[in-house]
Formats: C-alpha cells, structure tokens, sequence
C-alpha cells in the first residue's frame, strides 16, 4: 500500500504541473505566486523514468517536461511539494542546456527555477533529476 502511495504521489505532483503551469516571475523583488500560476510557460507533455524500490518510502528517476515558453525570461514558478530534485535543467529546441536551481519557496508547494541565462521565448524541454 505503501508503494502505491508513493506512485500516486509522485506521478499526480508531475501531472499537476499541467493543471497549473509555469509563470516567469514578474521584473524587480519577484513573489512567488500562492494562487494560479501565470500562463505564459506552458506544459505541453509529459515523460517519466522513475525507479522504484517496494521495500523503500523514497523512489527516485528522471522527470522531462516538454514546454513552451511564451516570453523571454530567467525564473520559473511551478507546483512541487516535498520534492528532492537533485539536478534541473532547461534544454532549448536549439539543444542548448542551461543550468538552473530549483527550490520550495511556499509551504503550499510552490517551487522556484531560477535559470544561469534567460531563455525563450519557444519550445523547450524541463528536465528534473
């Protein structure tokens, strides 16, 4: 029951991601959003590798987010509560990689993305380890 639990969680935090979208943050002290999120970094599908142990409660694996970024910009806000992301990049259509950080910046599990460089507007693929 445990291990289900866990599948559920894991895959509805990833699938969430669509029902909210990303949002650039606004110029100058930027907030991060607690309510709907800005539409102007749009999810477009989804692939998850993930690797799971039944005697484990933490499973790990790769999350890649196919998006269009509908302006330029360098921070993203996303939903992803209680996640250990260990590595995150932006991959551009050009197949550009640029380094980012992610971190939980709201208790309701609003997450930021701040990008080494601006990017966008365009397709592009998040990629979450």
């Amino acid at each position: 029951m445990r291990m289900l639990r866990a599948i559920a969680l894991f895959v509805f935090t990833f699938m969430g991601l669509g029902l909210a979208a990303c949002g650039p943050a606004p110029q100058g002290d930027a907030v991060a959003p607690v309510g709907q999120l800005s539409k102007t970094v749009v999810p477009q599908a989804y692939a998850l590798d993930m690797k799971i142990d039944p005697q484990s409660e933490v499973f790990s694996g790769k999350v890649v987010i196919d998006v269009v970024l509908k302006e330029r910009g360098r921070r993203l806000f996303m939903h992803g509560a209680g996640l250990h992301v260990t590595g995150v990049y932006l991959e551009t259509a050009e197949g550009a990689r640029v380094r980012a950080r992610y971190r939980e910046v709201v208790s309701t599990g609003v997450a930021q993305i701040d990008l080494e460089r601006a990017a966008g507007p365009g397709a592009a693929k998040l990629v979450f380890d």
